[in-house]
């Protein structure tokens, strides 16, 4: 072939490519949000929700009807918005014209909605496959695989098996190349109106009872109902902007833009009866008084504890534990490794917790260490029947069962409707998904132990009816990040001038001090848990000082602690330098030990020098868009490896008195959410306790449950040693 045949074959190549594109762009709507409905199945998370559903012991085939009815109704709704947008000529595509690519337009919405359901088919059949002694779990995807065959057959058949039925045929004939929504015929004006109207109902019903939508539905339920309301919603702006001739996502941008600056629904509450929305920029009234006034010193708070504890011989162990970050998975894993150490020590005769110090966490080891805390304020109440189980006093126990809650599906019902449409409007009407997930936190806590420990203030679980300080309950240093500077927000449950903080703890905020001292627990839990687009970052009014005039209050705005550093071990460290200075200044004799709580599964243990294990150099060799990508990668990795740096030297400051509780990848993935499967709970629990024989890796060193459980003989060592 000479040049010019090869420019015209490349010419020839790129019209027909520019043509079909401009197919697919008339029902794009359709196609991007069945696919992504359709592939969130296959990530962690949602495979999670589906080996949760095969799991289901009690309602399970209601959950399954109801999972099998939203992605039907999804692959529906898909199919028949994208056929109806293929009826439309539009003056500024000539791809709309009927007579182009006729057999595309014909079969693309048949397989689109058919693969909605076949594709969530598969992804159901994937998860259940993986479950062992669930084959009844087969069934779901089994008819899901079997709806969308049956959709693609009617579809192909409806003509040899009904023939013209009620002139469908002709009005099929007839309906195309329509100018105008107007000369649809009734039927589809009708269908398109309920499907309105249903999304009005469902974000209604989000709005009001997020946690009964979430429940009902579960995840995938959310996903793909909201995936089959969005659909004619979007095809209907598709339309208008086809038909007038104008760039419809650059105005749904623009629009986004101007809403985003004007209205804000990311408020972080102030009290557990205050909005994540304000109409007005309307914030909660300032604290009535100082919250500094009334809230001690650490290094008084040090004293008196110590005092509290004085050993009948030889020192005081003392123990500080740094809670890594990591969604659920990091929450479960915190709040059962402090648990069973609870546990344990109690059944010799101790208690774990009167020696433990305070816990530094970061995302969701915040909310298990907060989990943990909330517990011992309670130690003589375990609630009543919680998802089957009857009351137990067991910590461990207690914790499992606070933690088995859903806490993805009401938040993300928030996300797809509610917080959604707040995007796209100048006034805020409508609490966000954080307050959501907080609320979810609050109401799993109520259904499984007694009092509302999560929805009181943070600084209630350190006193006493009486309002006394409380010495008995282990310190929460729960780690944010400020957008705005970078900076480490601590919340805590002390005063902390500036002197003293800049001393210890180096260019940290005071969260309690810029939040007042009714910030419910879990929202304090949520300002260290905004993980990346999970949750919003959270939107914060610093009203100024009580002895300052003239000020404007300031705005800022906070996400995960993980962004500064996810170990949790810088904060640690500072706690261990305040604790060491009071024993100094004080002459106590005590022995700090170190406890760090990692969660991310690594798949073999780490280099003997402690290093992590490099790939080769011929791996790394050639990477894509190394000049654009690299310092992308260099702003993510980083992240970690601050994580990593810290707690180097928090291990190296302890020495021996150190150690590491961590997960490893044992063949069971377990997601980075808020939402864990029996099948993962019990893969931790096996991690740390040990497993059955006939359930145990190849070789001890192939499991982290060794390492962790000599971990757990090592702290108890450290209280006999301690025992008068």
């Amino acid at each position: 072939m000479n040049r010019a045949g090869l420019l015209t074959a490349v010419s020839r190549t790129w019209h027909s490519v520019r043509n079909f594109i401009a197919v697919l762009a008339i029902i794009r709507f359709s196609l991007f949000l069945g696919l992504l409905g359709s592939v969130m199945m296959f990530l962690d998370q949602g495979q999670e929700i589906l080996i949760a559903l095969a799991l289901m012991e009690e309602g399970k085939h209601a959950a399954w009807a109801v999972t099998l009815a939203s992605s039907v109704l999804c692959g529906l709704s898909v199919w028949y918005c994208a056929r109806t947008m293929y009826r439309f000529r539009f003056a500024g595509n000539a791809m709309s014209d009927s007579a182009q690519f006729p057999r595309l337009k014909r079969w693309l919405p048949r397989l689109m909605g058919a693969g909605v359901m076949m594709l969530s088919g598969v992804a159901s059949l994937r998860a259940a496959h993986t479950v062992k002694g669930a084959d009844d779990a087969q069934l779901l995807g089994m008819s899901q695989l079997a709806s969308g065959l049956l959709l693609l057959l009617v579809l192909s058949k409806r003509r040899d098996w009904f023939g013209d039925l009620g002139g469908l045929e002709r009005y099929a004939r007839e309906s195309r190349d329509l100018r105008s929504w107007r000369q649809l015929g009734a039927t589809t004006r009708w269908v398109f109106l309920l499907l309105f109207l249903a999304a009005i109902g469902m974000s209604s019903a989000v709005a009001f009872r997020h946690d009964i939508v979430g429940a009902v539905l579960g995840g995938t339920g959310v996903v793909m109902v909201a995936a089959a309301l969005i659909v004619p919603v979007g095809s209907t702006i598709v339309y208008w902007a086809n038909h007038h001739d104008v760039p419809a996502m650059l105005g749904l941008l623009g629009i986004v833009v101007v809403c985003s600056f004007l209205a804000d629904n990311h408020h972080v509450r102030r009290s557990a009866d205050a909005q994540g929305s304000h109409p007005f920029e309307i914030v909660d009234p300032p604290p009535a008084q100082n919250p500094i006034a009334h809230r001690g010193s650490i290094d008084a708070y040090l004293d008196r504890w110590l005092a509290l504890r004085e050993p009948s011989s030889g020192s005081l162990p003392v123990f500080i534990v740094a809670a890594e970050g990591g969604g659920i998975r990091a929450a479960y894993w915190t709040a059962l490794v402090l648990g069973t150490l609870q546990d344990r020590a109690q059944r010799e005769g101790f208690v774990f917790s009167r020696h433990l110090l305070g816990i530094s966490g970061v995302s969701g080891g915040s909310f298990g260490a907060a989990v943990f805390a909330a517990m011992t304020a309670r130690p003589e109440s375990a609630g009543g029947n919680c998802h089957g189980h009857t009351t137990t006093t067991e910590f461990a126990r207690r914790a499992q069962r606070v933690l088995n809650h859903d806490f993805l599906a009401p938040s993300l019902a928030v996300f797809l409707f509610t917080d959604l449409q707040q995007r796209f409007l100048p006034m805020t009407f409508f609490d966000d998904r954080g307050v959501a997930l907080e609320r979810s936190w609050e109401r799993a806590w109520r259904a499984c132990e007694t009092g509302n420990l999560f929805a009181a203030p943070f600084s209630s679980l350190w006193r006493d009816p009486e309002g006394a300080m409380r010495f008995d309950v282990p310190l929460l240093f729960l780690n944010s990040t400020v957008v705005e500077t970078g900076q480490r927000l601590i919340l805590n449950p002390f005063a902390l001038p500036s002197h003293h903080f800049a001393a210890r703890f180096a260019d940290a905020v005071d969260g309690t001090r810029v939040l007042g001292d009714e910030v419910p627990l879990s929202t304090a839990v949520h300002a260290s848990a905004r993980f990346t687009y999970v949750s919003p970052a959270g939107t914060v009014q610093h009203l100024p000082e009580p002895n300052t005039t003239g000020q404007p209050p300031r705005w800022f705005r906070v996400v995960d602690g993980g962004y500064f550093e996810n170990s949790g071990a810088a904060t640690a460290e500072e706690l261990l330098e305040a604790l060491e200075a009071r024993a100094t200044a004080t002459g106590f004799p005590v022995r700090p030990f170190i406890i760090h709580i990692s969660n991310q599964p690594h798949p073999s243990p780490r280099a003997p020098d402690g290093r992590l294990r490099l790939p080769s150099p011929h791996q790394n060799r050639r990477v894509l868009l190394p000049g654009v990508l690299s310092p992308i990668w260099a702003m993510l990795n980083a992240r970690p490896a601050r994580g990593r740096q810290a707690r180097a030297v928090l291990e190296h400051r302890a020495g021996d008195d150190h150690v590491h509780f961590e997960l490893r990848d044992h063949g069971v993935v377990l997601p980075l959410g808020w939402m864990l499967s029996p099948r993962s709970q019990d893969n931790m629990v096996k991690q740390l306790t040990g497993y059955p024989q006939d359930q145990s890796p190849t070789g001890c060193a192939a499991t982290s449950s060794c390492d962790n459980r000599q971990n757990i003989e090592r702290v108890l060592e450290i209280l006999r040693a301690s025992a008068p």
